[in-house]
């Protein structure tokens, strides 16, 4: 009795292990892809939605994710397989449907750790900068500053 329990219960870690991992590829997330987290910020500038492209290593696929804009300003997630230089571009488009800006950035996914960073999405014309921020602000590095404090001479 006592052998049958334990092959029942190894018996269900397997099949809950494999319904978590049909359920991320269910969603078109495969096991060793992270979802990474991406900030826009877009106050003053006419960008609506910002739409997010990452490449898949090893396919010709490409992922989209779209952000729409609120308060200046538009968050989510964006699935990156690990591995480095992973390229990731983005576009900014406006209430008509055109372009705004535009920007890309290489990024390293290693087991779940993303560097903090962010880079400026140019715009198309007579627009201010958007700025992608990438990663968790958690794992964000904290600049070293040193001030000198001196008496005047």
């Amino acid at each position: 009795m006592r052998a049958r329990m334990s092959w029942t219960r190894g018996g269900l870690i397997v099949a809950v292990s494999t319904l978590a991992i049909l359920g991320c590829v269910a969603r078109g997330i495969p096991p060793g892809t992270e979802m990474i987290p991406v900030t826009a910020l877009s106050a003053g500038t006419h960008a609506k939605m910002v739409a997010v492209f990452v490449n898949v290593p090893d396919t010709l696929e490409v992922r989209r994710v779209d952000l729409r804009v609120r308060d200046g300003m538009a968050e989510g997630t964006i699935p990156v397989e690990r591995g480095a230089e992973r390229l990731i571009w983005a576009r900014g488009y406006d209430a008509e449907g055109l372009v705004t800006h535009a920007g890309e950035i290489r990024i390293d996914v290693q087991g779940g750790e993303v560097s903090y960073t962010a880079f400026r999405m140019l715009p198309r014309a007579g627009e201010s900068p958007l700025a992608l921020w990438i990663g968790s602000q958690e794992k964000r590095a904290t600049p070293a500053v040193t001030l000198n404090i001196g008496d005047g001479d």
